[in-house]
């Protein structure tokens, strides 16, 4: 048996201007954001701005296509990258939020919350990914929101919803629907998502979620 999201949540997910609609809509404010499709115009934009495409990987021509974010300080920056980006792909311009980098890790199964973990970023890389993290508090809110999100998707398998923290209010950046590389740190914290997610599968079901212990 495959163990994954039904293909119409996946749609969603995938989709990252879908994805912020659906993260707003289950208590995560979203950053100002102009959704710009192949064949509009470019509208007045603020710098600096993050670009963003909608989708980091689509299949056009029978050929996977990668895209990438690019934060960019200057009309030039911007119009070189849309030249690039815009003619295969729908663009998001999208203010940046500062602030500390938050990452929810869960699992669920047909929308049912089974375990939640939050990572906090102490380094932010330059390139891909963080050198250091620690495990974060586990908040009411934070626990209400994840339980929104996989019960409106109805869920299975594992999802990562990263996040700007500005004191106590939390700004969605991605939602991703694969596990994160912070994995590691969810078992280290005394949460093992892999194994709720296989126990639920052979019948060993928990009656709570399970959730991280800060660290």
């Amino acid at each position: 048996k495959v163990v994954g999201p039904n293909p119409n949540a996946y749609a969603t997910v995938h989709n990252r201007f879908k994805s912020l609609a659906l993260a707003a809509s289950s208590g995560l404010a979203r950053p100002e954001t102009i959704l710009i499709k192949q064949e509009d115009g470019l509208p007045i934009t603020y710098f600096p701005c993050l670009i963003k495409p909608v989708f980091l990987l689509a299949i056009i021509e029978d050929e996977p296509q990668y895209f990438s974010e690019r934060k960019v300080n200057s009309s030039y920056a911007l119009d070189a990258k849309l030249r690039d980006d815009l003619p295969r792909c729908d663009i998001m311009l999208q203010a940046p939020v500062e602030g500390e980098t938050v990452e929810l890790n869960i699992c669920a199964v047909e929308g049912i919350l089974l375990g939640i973990t939050v990572a906090v970023m102490l380094h932010e890389s330059s390139k891909v990914g963080s050198s250091y993290r620690k495990s974060g508090e586990v908040t009411p809110k934070i626990l209400a929101i994840a339980e929104a999100i996989a019960h409106k998707l109805r869920w299975t398998g594992f999802m990562a919803i990263e996040c700007k923290s500005q004191g106590n209010e939390l700004w969605v950046t991605d939602i991703r629907p694969y596990p994160s590389d912070s994995l590691s740190l969810s078992r280290f914290s005394g949460v093992d998502l892999p194994k709720l997610l296989l126990d639920r599968f052979v019948g060993e079901n928990n009656v709570d979620v399970v959730i991280s212990n800060k660290n």
